[in-house]
């Protein structure tokens, strides 16, 4: 299951039908609590490998206090944006965090590969089998 900040296995260890266990498979990519970063996916191709993409911030809004992974602070520190009229050096809002716009893939065992760069919003993902 993709979240917004993780790509998350759900396991049923009995066969009910409920989740007993949740894994992190990956959470490496950050986020800065911006509400328009939305995640999408998972798409899964022959291998196993996950595809997932993430949307960028949207403009005009602050950075909230969930903040987490890498951090590109351009000058200000993390608390710095936080402020509702903070814009980045162009004075629109930017991605703080790495790999927002892109979609990744991700191995079974969780190593991430960016995979492609460009994207807005990302949601729709499919992957052929072969």
């Amino acid at each position: 299951v993709m979240q917004r900040p993780e790509l998350t296995r759900i396991i049923d260890e009995n066969g009910d039908g409920v989740a007993d266990r949740y894994q992190t498979i990956h959470d490496g990519f950050g986020m800065t609590g911006n509400y328009h970063e939305f995640a999408f996916g998972p798409a899964r191709d022959a291998k196993g490998n996950f595809y997932v993409g993430l949307n960028l911030a949207s403009n005009g809004a602050s950075i909230r206090p969930e903040l987490r992974g890498e951090f590109r602070h351009y000058g200000l520190d993390r608390e710095g944006f936080k402020s509702k009229s903070y814009k980045g050096p162009a004075g629109r809002m930017y991605a703080a965090t790495p790999y927002r716009g892109w979609v990744l893939k991700i191995s079974p065992d969780g190593k991430m590969t960016p995979f492609a760069p460009g994207f807005r919003s990302p949601n729709g993902l499919g992957v052929d089998l072969q």
